[in-house]
């Protein structure tokens, strides 16, 4: 039988196996959905099959505890966790550079870390910090190696970089948060409050600034875009990020984010036929060696 920390480690790779597979997925949607009715789709659905899977636990008494003694951090959790997250990572990659976005989106594990220490009181050990560092410097490599920089522009791509880095930051401290109240409640609660807020925000902002008929154009593959986004892209995903974080340190979890560009890469390969060069191996192999050392129990 697994333990706890086991099934948390699983459920943390779950979850990054599923982010990898949607940014492809993403990318296809929008071509014919527009960012905000797609987010608010995505939210709503996932909202619903959370409440299902709610009552089923008996969860409903625990979640109206939860916003009416702590209404504020419900707010806090659905503003960080849905609504900035999904809308700036949006718009911050139409503004910035892809090259941009694989660096900076994912500085998350590292304000996860710093974070940790200052308000969680973790400290992580000598293999953790190494394992950072090491996964941090193979996304660096497989963002930045190959790519053509002749038309890029510090200036041009400021405010979607600000997006970008804005994206890490909510992640962490929304990670942060759950961390602390997930003593108390269980994942599935504070998952699903979550999205039931971030659903409510998405609400006016997408009737204001998008066609909401649309939805009405819809073809059969638009509609299961949206079902695997809503179902797996945020209910599965982020209810399993949440278990995960709440059986192991922040720390020790951020370091599996830098999986979802891996799996990325090799999903490309196995599935799409697109090549892997010689800096990708390095890349993969960093992040792997990263995660390995962060699960250590001591550097030799």
């Amino acid at each position: 039988m697994f333990n706890n920390k086991k099934k948390a480690i699983i459920s943390l790779i779950l979850a990054t196996l599923i982010w990898a597979s949607t940014y492809s997925i993403i990318k296809i949607g929008l071509e014919d959905i527009s960012p905000f009715v797609l987010a608010l789709m995505r939210a709503i659905l996932a909202t619903i099959i959370l409440f299902i899977f709610c009552i089923i636990k008996g969860l409903l008494k625990e979640i109206f505890n939860f916003i009416k003694t702590h209404f504020w951090i419900t707010l806090l959790l659905g503003l960080l966790g849905m609504f900035l997250i999904q809308s700036l990572q949006n718009f911050g990659l139409k503004y910035s550079s892809s090259i941009m976005g694989g660096i900076l989106i994912n500085t998350s594990p590292i304000f996860m870390l710093f974070l940790s220490i200052i308000l969680l009181k973790e400290y992580p050990n000598r293999n953790k910090i190494l394992g950072i560092i090491l996964g941090f410097t193979g996304i660096i490599i497989m963002t930045l190696i190959g790519e053509d920089f002749s038309n890029f522009s510090i200036q041009n791509t400021f405010l979607g970089n600000i997006m970008l880095l804005t994206v890490a930051l909510s992640w962490a401290v929304y990670s942060i948060i759950i961390k602390k109240f997930l003593k108390d409640f269980q994942p599935l609660t504070l998952t699903f409050v979550s999205c039931f807020i971030g659903t409510i925000l998405f609400v006016p902002v997408t009737i204001i600034t998008s066609d909401i008929t649309e939805l009405f154009t819809y073809n059969f593959t638009s509609w299961i875009i949206i079902l695997y986004l809503g179902i797996f892209g945020s209910a599965a995903s982020f209810f399993l990020w949440n278990y995960g974080v709440k059986y192991i340190e922040i720390s020790r979890a951020s370091i599996f984010q830098y999986l979802s560009p891996t799996i990325a890469i090799l999903i490309g390969f196995f599935f799409l036929h697109e090549r892997i060069d010689f800096f990708d191996m390095i890349s993969i192999i960093l992040i792997f060696s990263g995660i390995y050392i962060s699960e250590r129990t001591k550097i030799n």
